[in-house]
């Protein structure tokens, strides 16, 4: 069970990188993670552009960015913003899928995180997206907490 790293970004910035386990096959969680449909029932309204350059909301626009790379079912990496944070700032988030003992490990790296911010991004992916996946679309798996 390992907690966020504490480690430092640009100056002001932080990073996320943590690991997630789902009772699901890589490629279903991909599929998962870029569907509006799923995705807003978690999130309460997404849309998803499901291609590289294609833009994205979640939590009904309090979250923002765009799709930057996309290798089927094993990696998704964007740039990424709260609505809240000043006009062009963005973190970037890599989500690296794989399977390992009959689950998927999805390990998320975040990086750009406003300091102030830290806490409010890390929780939004544990417990309102990951949290709520695990729940809704029945994945168990256990949060590394």
């Amino acid at each position: 069970a390992s907690a966020a790293a504490a480690e430092s970004d640009a100056a002001g910035t932080s990073v996320l990188d943590f690991e997630e386990r789902f009772e699901t096959s890589p490629d279903e969680l991909y599929a998962l993670l870029l569907d509006s449909n799923r995705m807003s029932m978690v999130t309460g309204g997404a849309t998803i552009e499901r291609r590289v350059g294609g833009a994205f909301t979640l939590f009904s626009g309090a979250v923002t960015g765009f799709l930057t790379g996309l290798e089927d079912g094993r990696r998704i990496v964007q740039r990424w913003r709260f609505s809240s944070w000043p006009a062009g700032v963005y973190s970037v988030v890599t989500m690296e899928l794989a399977a390992r003992s009959g689950q998927t490990v999805l390990r998320l790296r975040q990086t750009g995180v406003p300091d102030e911010d830290k806490a409010r991004a890390e929780a939004g992916w544990r417990q309102n997206i990951f949290g709520r996946i695990r729940v809704m679309f029945g994945l168990g798996g256990m949060p590394n907490f």
